[in-house]
């Protein structure tokens, strides 16, 4: 059975094999990197093309990625790499697998709250914050010192849906989340 270093591997060798299979990434590397004040590096991977990988490994490893734990164990993982598509891979996976990942108790629940907050925390920006943010209800912002910024309001403030503190409330009241 692999494990999530061995899925780590897997993909990284799939985003290189991509990377050196279209000449245009070099530019759209550095591109990337601009666009996002040079906090992050890139493969230069468009979407269309990261997403055919993205797929490729969540479908050869859907059994694998269902189990709450293993998702556990790889999200901080993807979130050590220094370039950005493993972090959209990950938040591809919060996606795909929300409901296995929030699990069937208020502990289970709490942990993967704690787990997203972390992730957000760490290397959080914009493109992160927008797709991990509950219910499509979105903050655009960034992160610094673990703390979101948002122009028009920060995540967790006063009447925020997506707030950790709100998304426990409403997850003990029996409401969606």
């Amino acid at each position: 059975m692999m494990d999530e270093t061995a899925l780590l591997r897997s993909l990284r060798k799939l985003y290189v094999n991509a990377q050196k299979a279209n000449p245009k990434c070099v530019k759209e590397q550095q591109a990337m990197a601009r666009y996002m004040r040079n906090k992050f590096s890139f493969f230069g991977l468009r979407s269309p093309s990261r997403l055919t990988v993205d797929k490729q490994i969540i479908h050869e490893n859907k059994t694998l990625l269902q189990d709450r734990n293993f998702l556990l164990r790889l999200l901080p993982l993807l979130w050590e790499q220094d370039e950005r598509e493993f972090q959209y891979f990950g938040t591809e996976l919060v996606k795909k697998f929300k409901t296995e990942l929030l699990g069937g108790t208020e502990s289970e629940f709490n942990e993967a709250i704690d787990c997203v907050q972390h992730l957000i925390a760490t290397r959080g920006w914009w493109d992160i914050v927008d797709v991990v943010s509950p219910n499509g209800e979105t903050k655009t912002g960034h992160c610094s010192n673990g703390e979101v910024e948002d122009a028009r309001q920060p995540l967790g403030a006063t009447g925020s849906h997506n707030s950790p503190v709100t998304l426990r409330s409403r997850h003990k009241q029996g409401m969606a989340v």
